[in-house]
């Protein structure tokens, strides 16, 4: 697929990834899927995300290209890091997937030359930019106008300013604390340590004290190697948005919008203030952008960028109409029982803490119906068709529907509620006699790491059960068997079973207790994004 090259030596002869490699997941942001859908709505008509060509710099072990390597057979993933660790690593999956649409390779990005790969429909950059020196982030730059085809889209994560100005206080007083410390295990142990010490001894209601208090509640929960690599590393250079499209600007590339869309719809702040924001700024996006993150305090961004030669033609109007030729899921916890004909007020919320509330019956239909559907898209006519069938019994709560149907559109859009894509997104049935994981999932399971990737590309975090389900789940077991597995591995103690907190072990209770739990723990492992078609 790829011409066969050499690897490029860093003038570094290993790097902080070979002492301890960066947990490398899947990020849902850099999705081609949500890429191409924002490149769409925009204007462009960017490569669908089946049939792309997909360039990752800084790539680690493959853990965001993997998964979309096995989803997307016509696809071809080329994925670049330094750490020779990282790159072994992701390439020992690959091999165990038989997957022959991707490839992992060792290479120095500040020397890396695109022109023997040929051009590239998304070139992905996440966790890389501000932790490089200036001459690789200008290569960042370089490669991605070198690279990138007439319709590409480059997404690129980086820290920024002003959120990062008081954050850089804390990362100061870590190293300072914990830079000559010999081991990276030493050096993590002692940024927490004084990281702690100062929240202890600082005013606990002053300003500075309460942002330390969040930086060590957040602390005490991030893993060793993201402390390690986000707050450690020799570098890590935040910088103003206008900074950053400034340098992109030089290497002929312009701003087409943020990954995460809704962060560009400021509708929380009122009509007031956006009316004043565009006067100050005379409606320029660049300007309104850079008054955002002042507004917001913001400290990290997923930027998109495209050739400057689109720049002029993009449109960002975002309407109805203009959301009406995509596919859309959602998936919700709800609050709130009563019969939908009712004027009942429900509340709906994602994983994030988005939500939205409603009283209007064809609005809670709406949100039952793409929850239904949930981990598949529908498209808008699909969607429109269910939530309507929802109150075929009550038509006096369908008259206006069609205007309720688009205000809820854009309002769901604009919180960040749903999930808008170019193509549809299908999965496996829970309910057939021999139901299969991902192999993706399967492998990872098959080591024992909890963590895995579904079909939306977010990561996922296996329980006990779930984790011997998604083992077993290859497509040659049906439902008794897995069900027999099951209970063999809870009988051998592999796998434990409580009730109210005193372990199970007879046989005949484990039996009837796994017959219990295992269909709704398959519909689990569905909805979560699991499962694929056989």
């Amino acid at each position: 697929m790829f011409q066969t090259v050499q690897p490029i030596q860093s003038n570094k002869p290993g790097t902080s990834y070979d002492d301890v490699p960066y947990v490398s997941r899947a990020f849902i942001q850099t999705h081609p899927q949500r890429l191409a859908f924002i490149g769409r709505l925009f204007g462009m008509n960017p490569t669908p995300p089946s049939i792309a060509r997909v360039l990752e710099l800084g790539c680690a072990s493959g853990g965001n290209l993997i998964p979309l390597a096995q989803r997307y057979p016509g696809m071809e993933i080329l994925g670049l890091d330094l750490s020779k660790v990282q790159v072994e690593q992701g390439m020992a999956e690959i091999k165990a997937l038989g997957l022959k649409n991707i490839e992992l390779r060792q290479a120095d990005l500040g020397a890396y030359k695109p022109a023997k790969d040929g051009k590239f429909d998304y070139v992905l950059c996440h966790g890389v930019y501000s932790w490089v020196p200036e001459s690789v982030r200008d290569a960042i730059m370089r490669i991605c106008r070198e690279a990138l085809t007439e319709n590409g889209i480059a997404y690129i994560s980086y820290n920024c300013y002003p959120g990062w100005k008081m954050r850089e206080i804390i990362r100061d007083a870590m190293n300072f604390h914990a830079g000559t410390r010999p081991t990276p295990a030493e050096r993590v142990q002692q940024s927490r340590a004084i990281i702690n010490f100062i929240t202890e001894i600082s005013e606990k209601d002053s300003a500075f004290g309460k942002i330390l208090q969040a930086e060590a509640d957040l602390l005490k929960v991030v893993s060793d190697d993201y402390l390690l690599h986000e707050h450690l590393e020799e570098h890590n250079e935040p910088c103003y948005f206008k900074d950053f499209v400034a340098k992109a600007g030089a290497s002929k590339l312009a701003y087409l919008g943020e990954a995460q869309l809704e962060e560009m719809i400021p509708h929380h702040l009122g009509p007031k203030v956006m009316d004043a924001l565009n006067r100050v700024s005379g409606g320029n996006i660049l300007a309104i952008e850079q008054y955002l993150d002042f507004f917001r305090n913001r400290r990290f961004r997923r930027t998109l960028l495209v050739r400057e030669e689109l720049a002029a033609g993009l449109k960002r109007d975002i309407s109805a109409e203009g959301l009406a030729k995509f596919h859309v899921a959602g998936a919700f916890k709800i609050e709130g029982d009563a019969p939908l004909h009712t004027t009942v007020e429900q509340k709906f919320s994602d994983s994030e803490g988005r939500n939205l509330a409603s009283t209007q019956p064809m609005a809670k239909a709406m949100m039952h119906a793409l929850n239904d559907a949930w981990p598949e898209t529908l498209t808008i006519p699909q969607w429109k068709e269910k939530a309507t069938a929802k109150l075929k019994d009550h038509p006096e709560h369908l008259q206006g529907a069609d205007k309720l149907f688009e205000e809820v559109l854009v309002r769901g859009f604009a919180n960040g509620l749903f999930h808008v894509v170019d193509e549809p997104v299908t999965s496996g049935s829970a309910d057939i006699e021999k139901p299969v994981a991902s192999p993706f999932a399967r492998l990872r399971a098959s080591n024992n790491s909890r963590e895995v990737s579904n079909s939306w590309h977010q990561t996922i975090n296996l329980n006990d059960l779930q984790l011997a389900l998604v083992q077993l789940m290859d497509g040659t077991r049906d439902r008794e068997a897995i069900l027999q597995a099951i209970i063999d591995k809870c009988v051998a103690g592999d796998l434990k079973l409580a009730n109210n907190n005193v372990p199970i072990t007879d046989k005949p209770t484990i039996e009837h207790l796994v017959r219990q739990l295992i269909p709704q723990a398959i519909k689990d492992l569905r909805r979560l994004g699991l499962l694929v078609q056989a």
